[in-house]
């Protein structure tokens, strides 16, 4: 963690991220999966139930639930690139994603396009203003097949996205540390927290609100995609008009308004 996370210094531009409060049983475990962590390398026991609060009586699905969800590089199960295919392959109207970098795998590559192409509105939010040059450039080249495979990709221009998000269909999101990049879906300890409910997932579409909106463009979504120039990245500078998206033409890209 550090000052620009909360933007009390700026260092690329305005500093974007999620949070989610947690109250009830999930929480447990959340601090199991902390304990977990934090003791990987002890080789004696450790009683966790000391840090445990008293299960709650009863429970109830009227207002969706929360699935708390960890991974680790030292399991066979890849569980959150699973999480992320799961509501890839279960969406019926759209998923929005925002993720701070873009290094993926054939799998996911082609589950993206393929939800698109079946009619799914996928939209991924990045960075206008990356705090890694070389993995923006990295990303940069996956723009031109997920275009062109119908996915929208967006660029929060006033600096930096740092949020790990993915909503479907006002019912499921998840919310966690998981990037979509190699380092993130398959070395590191990650965790997440998956839900299902109308109400939470309602307003986790809060996270459209962080553009500046303006009016005309299609899912309310307005702010333009700025291609960066130098570094080998080229390309429009902006949109011809408020409610325009960048489109793959041939080799290169082109405002679709």
């Amino acid at each position: 963690l550090a000052d620009e996370y909360i933007n009390k210094k700026v260092r690329f531009g305005h500093w974007k991220d999620t949070a989610i409060k947690i109250e009830g049983d999930a929480v447990q475990s959340f601090t199991m999966m902390f304990l977990q962590m934090w003791n990987i390398t002890e080789r004696q026991p450790e009683d966790y139930a000391k840090y445990l609060t008293e299960k709650q009586p009863g429970f109830s699905r009227k207002d969706g639930y929360i699935i708390p969800y960890g991974d680790s590089p030292f399991d066979h199960e890849n569980v959150r690139e699973e999480v992320y295919f799961h509501i890839l392959n279960h969406a019926k109207k759209y998923v929005h994603i925002m993720t701070p970098y873009l290094i993926l795998d054939n799998e996911m590559l082609t589950t993206l396009i393929r939800a698109a192409k079946s009619g799914i509105e996928v939209i991924i939010i990045m960075p206008h203003i990356p705090d890694k040059w070389y993995a923006f450039a990295v990303a940069k080249t996956y723009y031109k097949e997920l275009i062109e495979g119908g996915v929208q990709i967006y660029e929060y221009t006033p600096g930096f996205v740092h949020a790990k998000v993915f909503v479907s269909d006002d019912d499921t999101a998840t919310v966690g540390s998981i990037n979509l990049d190699f380092r993130s879906l398959y070395l590191h300890f990650e965790n997440g927290g998956f839900t299902e409910s109308e109400k939470i997932s309602k307003s986790s579409v809060f996270f459209v609100s962080f553009f500046r909106s303006r009016p005309g463009a299609e899912g309310g979504i307005t702010v333009p995609v700025r291609r960066r120039s130098g570094s080998g990245l080229r390309g429009p500078a902006g949109p011809p008009s408020a409610a325009c998206a960048l489109f793959s033409a041939g080799s290169g890209f082109r405002w679709r308004c």
